[in-house]
């Protein structure tokens, strides 16, 4: 009923929506009496309209004590320049020693990590951790690295084979070719449904599927 009278007005839904969800969050913050915090992750994939929101809650609700939290690629500002201007925090590569040491935390399980590996593993990555962390899923994959048993073991003829992709996307396309006919099958028609997706929309599509 209380919008009987502006269903053609696609506007008007919308003003009506922003002031709604910006009020939900204030009482929410007026009733716990505590700070609230908006944790907003890959914000790179929002549509425009949700984008639209995000700024105009950050004015709307900047009397509360209230923090708005955005993680993103840069690709966002292509197409938002002045989004949250003034409020970033870019993250830098991580640096040699950060590295080492991620690379040793990920190959843990090893015991003793030999140098030849530790330098494959953050080589490539120029600093990017999500790399390093799918590469070494990459070997396991592979079966360069004996991840069934602990402490994981090196097949080194494996591992002198593996031709180690340059980019992320190269990494994740090794993993993905490295699945069994099915398993590929039903993550491409996992795809399909969403970011999100369930055994039973995939029974939908595919039977064999779940």
């Amino acid at each position: 009923r209380h919008l009987g009278a502006i269903l053609a007005d696609g506007r008007q839904i919308r003003s009506r929506a922003f002031h709604a969800a910006a009020q939900l969050l204030r009482r929410i913050q007026l009733r716990d009496r505590t700070p609230t915090l908006l944790l907003l992750d890959d914000l790179h994939w929002a549509d425009d309209p949700s984008l639209d929101f995000f700024a105009e809650l950050a004015v709307t609700n900047a009397d509360l004590p209230m923090l708005l939290l955005g993680l993103t690629r840069p690709t966002l500002f292509e197409r938002r320049a002045n989004l949250f201007d003034g409020r970033r925090v870019a993250l830098a590569p991580l640096g040699e020693g950060s590295s080492r040491k991620l690379a040793e935390q990920l190959l843990r399980k090893l015991g003793e990590i030999p140098a030849a590996l530790r330098d494959l593993v953050t080589g490539r990555a120029e600093g990017n951790p999500f790399y390093m962390e799918e590469l070494v899923m990459m070997l396991v994959d592979e079966g360069a690295i004996d991840a069934s048993a602990e402490p994981w073991t090196i097949d080194a003829g494996r591992l002198r084979a593996s031709a180690v992709p340059l980019t992320l996307t190269g990494v994740l396309q090794a993993r993905l070719d490295s699945l069994r006919a099915a398993e590929k099958r039903a993550l491409q028609q996992a795809s399909v449904i969403g970011f999100v997706f369930w055994d039973q929309a995939l029974a939908a599509i595919d039977a064999r599927a779940p």
